[in-house]
């Protein structure tokens, strides 16, 4: 069988177990995210105290929307990502002094980051699922170059 043709098979066979609604909130998840890291770089940047809980609120804020996004999206793994995040910036809110705060950002961020990761994987696996997109780009395999190659992996008869 070709590299191609057990793809195809793949991809058929998670589709039962993917379930997207439709694109629109996962782009809209992915730009919340991307607000949300924007929002805990000004906040790690500042000199002020004030200033990082208030950059942090609108990070929090970014990422709620972003969890909302994400469930009705059908991405899991970057609602997961994306609730650790908040509840590190919970912490930011409550730390007693600026370098804690900072180091609560800096985490709430990591898992930000970690949730757009997710989620450009749920974009990627949308596209080939539902637009074929990326399908068509696969690149063909190679033709094995002897026998024995072949009976190594086994699919030789």
């Amino acid at each position: 069988m070709s590299l191609r043709f057990i793809t195809i098979v793949l991809l058929f066979t998670s589709i039962n177990t993917f379930s997207f609604q439709n694109k629109k909130p996962c782009n809209k998840a992915y730009q919340h995210l991307d607000d949300a890291i924007l929002s805990f770089e000004k906040a790690y940047r500042t000199d002020h105290s004030k200033d990082l809980r208030n950059f942090t609120n609108k990070a929090k804020n970014s990422l709620l929307k972003a969890m909302n996004a994400a469930k009705e999206c059908g991405c899991t793994d970057a609602l997961s990502a994306a609730l650790d995040g908040a509840i590190e910036t919970k912490k930011v809110m409550k730390a007693n002094n600026f370098e804690d705060a900072l180091y609560y950002v800096s985490m709430s961020r990591n898992y930000t980051e970690e949730a757009l990761e997710y989620m450009s994987d749920c974009l990627l696996e949308y596209e080939v699922l539902f637009e074929g997109k990326v399908l068509d780009s696969l690149p063909l395999p190679k033709e094995p170059r002897s026998i024995i190659a072949i009976d190594s992996l086994g699919w030789a008869k």
